[in-house]
C-alpha cells in the first residue's frame, strides 16, 4: 500500500486520477478495518467503487500475514493490501490488531496443519460454493495458504486445469484411511463449534 505515498505518507498527488481513487478506496477499507478492530464495532459497510455496482466491500484480515483482502461480491473487484500497518489509515496506534483468543487458536491450527499434512491430497467439496464448485466436487489440495478471521484456514485446490483458493471448511478429504484424514477433521470439528457457537 505505501507504494501509492509520498514522503510525508500522503497519496501521492502526481499519480493519474484512477489510481488516486483507488489508492484513496483502499485507504477508507483500513480505516474502517482497523476502527471496527479498536472499537470491536459491527463490520465496515463500504460501498463498492465501481460504477454503477451496489455491492458492499467484504473484508478478510489474515492472522498470518498480516494483509487485509477486500472485494465485492457482485462485480468480484477485489484486492490485497499489504504494508498498511503504521499509515495514517491505521487505527491502531502503532499496537497492531487485537488477537482473540480464537485468532490464537486459528494459528496453532495454521501451523499444525501446515506440519502434518502431506500435500497434495484428494478431497471433496461439502457443501456447494457456487455453479463452477458444487457440492460434491473432486479436488486436489495443493497447499496450505493462510487463515482468515472469518473463514479460517485457506487452501489452494485444483480441478482440472484450475486453480482456486477456498476455506479449508469447505472439504472433507476423500480417503478416510489417509494420514490427512485425522487432522483435518479434528480442526473441521473444532472450525464448526466455533460457528455453533456464534
Amino acid at each position: 500500500m505505501t507504494h501509492h505515498f509520498d514522503d510525508e505518507g500522503n497519496i501521492a498527488k502526481g499519480m493519474p486520477k484512477q489510481a488516486r481513487e483507488l489508492a484513496g478506496f483502499q485507504a477508507m477499507i483500513v480505516d474502517a478495518f482497523t476502527q471496527q478492530q479498536q472499537d470491536d464495532g459491527e463490520k465496515p459497510s463500504i460501498p463498492c467503487f465501481k460504477k454503477n455496482c451496489k455491492g458492499v466491500i467484504d473484508i478478510l484480515h489474515s492472522i498470518i500475514t498480516y494483509c487485509i483482502h477486500w472485494s465485492c461480491p457482485v462485480c468480484q473487484v477485489g484486492g490485497i493490501l499489504y504494508d498498511w500497518r503504521g499509515t495514517k489509515w491505521d487505527n491502531t496506534s502503532g499496537h497492531g490488531i487485537k488477537t482473540t483468543a480464537i485468532e490464537k487458536a486459528g494459528r496453532l491450527w495454521f501451523n499444525r496443519l501446515t506440519d502434518n499434512i502431506v500435500i497434495p491430497f484428494s478431497a471433496v467439496i461439502i457443501s456447494g460454493l457456487n455453479e463452477v464448485l458444487p457440492k460434491d466436487t473432486q479436488v486436489i489440495v495443493t497447499k496450505i495458504t493462510d487463515y482468515f478471521d472469518q473463514c479460517g484456514v485457506m487452501v489452494e485446490i485444483t480441478v482440472g486445469r484450475e486453480c482456486y483458493t477456498i476455506p479449508l471448511c469447505e472439504l472433507a478429504v476423500s480417503d478416510i484411511l489417509t494420514e490427512n484424514f485425522k487432522p483435518v477433521d479434528e480442526y473441521l470439528s473444532w472450525w464448526f463449534s466455533l460457528l455453533d457457537e456464534g
